[in-house]
């Protein structure tokens, strides 16, 4: 099985180590993983301009989003990875989705997850996780056949000195490993 992580977060920060953890498990199962960061990618935002539906679903910006668009095609399983900031995804994990929309038609029975960190309290954050996680479900309900499997989420970052010693990094591990399982028991792909 191959699974693609997209991270809108710069790396080695706090959501990267999960991101990390999540490829170490999927990696000790047997996976092939890839993590792409888009922060080294030359990115412009979609400008619906429509003209991906007339050529066949290739962009009118030559930069580095067609080649994440295809490893996304080709991939079983992808992991959106974002801190959070103002209770939002980052701005480049939410340019790259915008992007997605040259491919929408083709992207088919994937299953996703979504990994984040964010510096607030955990009282004020858990509260108001939907609306962060919300544009993330909303996003994988385009895509037919598709299931978004699980987020992997630690708040209060500004007081935890190490998040390898967070519940997250356990999860975030066991999840990664645990895809080969999911998959015999829910007999996907």
């Amino acid at each position: 099985m191959k699974a693609l992580i997209i991270v809108g977060a710069k790396k080695n920060g706090n959501t990267d180590k999960l991101v990390r953890q999540f490829a170490k498990g999927a990696a000790s199962a047997g996976h092939e993983v890839e993590i792409e960061y888009l922060f080294k990618k030359s990115m412009r935002g979609c400008i619906h301009c429509q003209s991906c539906k007339r050529n066949g679903g290739a962009c009118v910006w030559n930069d580095g989003v067609p080649e994440m668009l295809d490893k996304l095609l080709a991939a079983d399983v992808l992991v959106l990875a974002s801190p959070v900031y103002y209770f939002a995804l980052s701005s480049q994990l939410k340019m790259f989705m915008d992007r997605t929309y040259a491919i929408i038609e083709k992207i088919r029975g994937k299953r996703f997850f979504f990994i984040s960190t964010a510096d607030g309290p955990s009282d004020v954050c858990a509260a108001g996780f939907e609306k962060v996680l919300a544009p993330i479900e909303g996003w994988t309900m385009c895509f037919a056949g598709t299931t978004f499997e699980k987020s992997i989420a630690h708040w209060d970052m500004s007081t935890t000195d190490d998040i390898t010693k967070s519940a997250a990094y356990a999860e975030a591990e066991d999840a990664g490993g645990a895809l080969s399982s999911d998959v015999a028991a829910e007999g996907v792909r």
